[in-house]
């Protein structure tokens, strides 16, 4: 069940929410990397842009974590409300290759 943008607002800058949102990204960042890495080479640029990625949030969290904790409140296919923590991880590796396509970043 997703929530109504109103909560899905107010979730978003939650500290608790964030704080578990960026240990779940940290997470599936090790996750992806480590699964792209653990393939032969050459890598497609899609796997070299998904590393590149990984690395930039497995180096800044704190910059990150806020984003994610955005896409996830938003996000109306994972409910937020029951998710367990390996929900949230599932989710956010499921949404990294467009995440790291769509070129979210901190500058």
């Amino acid at each position: 069940m997703s929530l109504t943008l109103a909560a899905a607002a107010t979730l978003a800058v939650d500290p608790a929410w964030i704080g578990k949102v960026k240990v779940a990204m940290y997470r599936a960042a090790v996750q992806v990397g480590t699964s792209i890495l653990a393939t032969n080479p050459p890598y497609s640029s899609r796997q070299r842009a998904m590393v590149v990625k990984c690395r930039q949030v497995l180096q800044d969290v704190e910059g990150y974590g806020p984003q994610f904790a955005w896409l996830l409140a938003a996000d109306t296919t994972l409910d937020q409300v029951n998710a367990t923590d390996a929900d949230i991880v599932a989710r956010i590796v499921a949404l990294f290759p467009n995440f790291s396509e769509i070129g979210f970043g901190v500058d």
